[in-house]
């Protein structure tokens, strides 16, 4: 993924994702993390911060949940473990909005792209998240967040003929 801002200057050498799948009560607003995960610093690019990486979430942790992301800034921070949040945004699990990550990674599994040998190949597309700046924004009051997501199994166990590999055809 790529975060993109209506900013000039570009500060986000130190900025990392930071992922996460939460369960709202129903009786209460209060929030449970079921799943969490933190990119690397991304690296500067062309008006752009870049994070290459790919991190695997069990499907049924996207059921009646919401994905949170948080981009995090280590420079602003005084604690390493907890860096500063600069830009959020929240994806819910409403089913009948475009940007609901269980419905778009549905619809990959029913229409997979396969390329000759009929490998599964993962999506070319993005989905652009549009990004809420919080406390002390240093690239401008928005940004947009690029992220890929297809169906996936345990990295570690599935076998090579049921992975979803990188689409590196033309596009």
């Amino acid at each position: 993924g790529a975060l993109k801002t209506d900013s000039a200057q570009l500060g986000g050498a130190t900025f990392c994702v930071h992922l996460s799948i939460v369960e709202t009560s129903s009786s209460s607003s209060s929030e449970r993390v079921l799943w969490s995960k933190r990119t690397r610093l991304g690296r500067v690019g062309r008006g752009c911060v870049v994070f290459e990486e790919v991190k695997w979430c069990p499907t049924q942790y996207l059921l009646n949940t919401s994905l949170v992301i948080e981009i995090q800034d280590y420079a602003l921070g005084l604690d390493p473990e907890n860096p500063e949040t600069v830009y959020k945004a929240k994806l819910t699990h409403d089913t009948t909005r475009p940007e609901a990550v269980l419905s778009y990674v549905a619809n990959v599994l029913r229409h997979p792209e396969k390329d000759e040998h009929l490998h599964r190949l993962r999506p070319k597309e993005v989905m652009r998240v549009g990004m809420q700046a919080v406390g002390r924004p240093c690239t401008g009051p928005r940004g947009e967040l690029l992220l890929k997501f297809w169906p996936s199994w345990d990295p570690d166990t599935v076998p090579f003929t049921q992975r979803w590999i990188e689409n590196r055809g033309d596009g």
